[in-house]
């Protein structure tokens, strides 16, 4: 499709709709010189593209794949912040590979691979964004990014910071059915105040085109979190009146995280070579002082402390050799991870824990990629050995400790027919739990609802296939079939001693299954390029509930409609909306909700120069309600953010430049669980 050019007041603005194409493994979507550089923000593109959804807490999911694996310039994203540093104007395009290759960690369901425009001038490159925003109180974020670069020497650094207040109004109604029905009614105002530093600086050096050297360090760090939160509950007892109270808390938290990477790539004659080797060290903790008011019953003043510690070793190698019509890459990967977790407990209430993980994987894969004229096929196999210690209060726990060995194999084909694309695909992958999740730590809510790890939490194995079409480069079909075993789902049990006490913590589900399809559609009519999208997400499942057996089985749909106008003067207007339905998902049923974004974006002096002002969430229509149902308890909670925002964006570049940082990371999938 070419493009619509308006030549305005001596700008060129172009305003050509994303194009689609099959790639290995997924869709490809054209960024440059689409009305989708002009969006603000990497993180303002991904949560346009079709089957990709952004949740309330902006982190974002493949429909039907999970949360992705992100990549810029083929360098993994292990700070999602990333995304909001990256200007949409500077981005190529962008793949979401629902089938990624064994070279990834078997945990890995999707894949989105950003590919930023290329410029090899030498000299100085400045890069200044700041933004100021409005959601009940004023937010900001500024960054300086310098880049220099001289033959084959080129040095980057960048410095980040962001102020922001958070605001969540919630509902929650607890019925838990023991010896008697206890419910608990409780709304609560959670008040946060959140800053984060991040830094980081590195240099790449090409001996020749055959040989790249290079190494960078980050730091990031969250020297404040503070949330203020009140709750008020009422319980009733077989519908008589039991007690009411207000609990305030104040908790505190801060972080460090050091990450170093260095690589090497190149070639002997035709083989390649990729070579990484990480570090991460990381520490923070915090502490949480709670006043719990009770009308019948003693009032209670708690403290607690908390401290964690991370430190992680990942190496990865992989080869290459071309063979017949492809090429045969062969490669392992280990990563060693230690994690200790602290926490002192609620005297009289709580006990105190002490967890210690040590887990070692050492992976092995190899992946043929062949190009056989209109078709292409990418064949791979990925072997796993993992490790997994938990001690408890220093003593090695033999049965929550595992051994793991797996075998995860990939199949991926695509063709292309004239205006027709053509792909299908198969995987297993695995889902392991953030460490987090496994701590045995519990954490106070109120008298009768604590929050839990699982230790023995076992990992999820999904077996995926999918097909899809892409018609004239701007209508695309899938549809794909998910089997999930031992799936992890958000659970309640109760305390062996006292019943009326529910532990909020995670289990295993046996199996659950689900076939997610996928419609969209991205023309374009002068001025104005629409875009509409369609997903629904259907699954079968029988879940245990109150003695009996319960159907969660049916259908959510996702629906988005965006709309870009390229206006006179080189103005880009975006006008875009979502809804998702209710419907079941997991144990719970998820209610309907939806929101409204616009956007005006202005460049000047050849994109030198940008201003973004953007109004988000317009009528304050973004929530997060479900009901939950797990065995003798349901719960109904619906949260309210401050996701009604006004922002603007200025930004400046001066010889922007792409990084020419080859380094592709080991164990940033281990990174993201701590």
């Amino acid at each position: 499709m070419e493009p619509d050019n308006h030549y305005l007041e001596g700008v060129t603005v172009t305003g050509r709709q994303p194009t689609y194409k099959p790639v290995a493994g997924g869709v490809s979507t054209r960024i440059e010189n689409s009305v989708l550089s002009k969006a603000g923000t990497a993180n303002d593109v991904i949560g346009l593209l079709a089957g990709v959804r952004k949740n309330i807490d902006g982190s974002f999911e493949v429909v039907g794949k999970g949360a992705p694996a992100v990549y810029v310039n083929n360098r993994q994203v292990h700070d999602m912040s990333e995304l909001q540093r990256l200007q949409s104007t500077g981005i190529q395009d962008i793949a979401v590979i629902t089938t990624p290759g064994p070279e990834h960690d078997a945990s890995v369901g999707a894949v989105l691979k950003i590919t930023t425009k290329k410029n090899s001038d030498d000299g100085l490159g400045l890069a200044v964004e700041s933004t100021v925003d409005y959601a009940g109180k004023f937010n900001t974020a500024q960054q300086l990014g310098l880049d220099y670069r001289h033959g084959s020497f080129s040095l980057f650094g960048t410095l980040h910071y962001d102020f922001n207040h958070l605001r969540q109004n919630a509902t929650t109604n607890i019925d838990t059915y023991i010896n008697k029905l206890w419910q608990q009614t409780s709304s609560s105002k959670d008040r946060s105040i959140n800053q984060t530093y991040f830094a980081n600086i590195g240099m790449n050096f090409d001996f020749n085109p055959n040989h790249s050297i290079g190494a960078k360090y980050e730091l990031t760090s969250l020297p404040r979190f503070k949330t203020d939160s009140q709750n008020l509950t009422d319980v009733v007892v077989e519908e008589k009146p039991y007690d009411k109270w207000n609990t305030q808390e104040i908790s505190r938290q801060n972080s460090t995280a050091h990450h170093v990477n260095a690589y090497y790539v190149g070639s002997f004659g035709r083989l390649s070579v990729d070579f990484n080797a990480d570090m991460l060290l990381g520490s923070g903790g915090g502490n949480s002082k709670v006043d719990d008011q009770s009308e019948n019953f003693d009032d209670l003043s708690l403290n607690t402390d908390e401290s964690f510690k991370n430190r992680l070793y990942a190496a990865k190698l992989v080869l290459a050799y071309p063979v017949w019509k492809g090429s045969l890459s062969a490669g392992s990967e280990y990563t060693g991870t230690y994690r200790r977790t602290r926490s002192s407990g609620f005297e009289g209430v709580i006990e105190a824990s002490a967890d210690k993980i040590i887990d070692r994987n050492t992976a092995a894969f190899f992946n043929y990629k062949a190009d056989l004229g209109a078709i292409n096929a990418n064949v791979g196999l990925r072997y796993e050995h993992i490790t997994y210690d938990f001690y408890d209060a220093g003593v090695f726990q033999r049965n929550r400790s595992k051994i793991y060995d797996n075998l995860f194999p990939t199949i991926a084909v695509n063709a292309t027919a004239g205006n027709i694309g053509l792909w299908g695909d198969f995987h297993i992958r695995t889902i392991r739990s953030q460490y987090e999740m496994l701590n045995s730590s519990v954490r106070y809510g109120n008298r009768l609802t604590y929050l839990s790890g699982t230790p023995d939490l076992q990992p999820t194995y999904i077996t995926s296939v999918s097909i899809g079409a892409i018609w004239n480069n701007d209508l695309q079909f899938q549809a794909g079939y998910n089997h999930y075993k031992d799936d992890i789902f958000f659970s309640f049990e109760q305390s062996g001693s006292k019943p009326e006490i529910t532990v909020n913590r995670f289990r295993n589900e046996k199996s659950r299954n689900e076939l997610m399809l996928l419609a969209a559609y991205a023309p374009t009519f002068g001025i104005w390029q629409p875009r509409w999208s369609a997903v629904s997400s259907t699954q079968w499942l029988d879940i245990e509930y109150l003695g009996g057996w319960m159907s969660m089985g049916g259908t959510v749909f996702h629906l988005a409609w965006g709309n870009a106008f390229t206006l006179p003067a080189g103005f880009i207007l975006r006008i875009d909306g979502t809804w998702n339905s209710c419907g079941f998902t997991q144990n719970q049923k998820i209610k309907s909700s939806g929101y409204v974004n616009v956007s005006l974006n202005k460049e000047f002096d050849n994109g030198r120069y940008n201003i973004l002002l953007e109004g988000n969430d317009l009528f304050h229509t973004i929530r997060d309600a479900s009901c939950f149902y797990d065995r003798r308890t349901f719960e109904y909670r619906s949260t309210k953010d401050n996701t009604r925002q006004i922002k603007i964006t200025f930004s400046y570049r001066f010889n922007n430049k792409s990084s020419k940082y080859k380094g592709t990371e080991a164990g940033v999938d281990e990174m993201q669980r701590l």
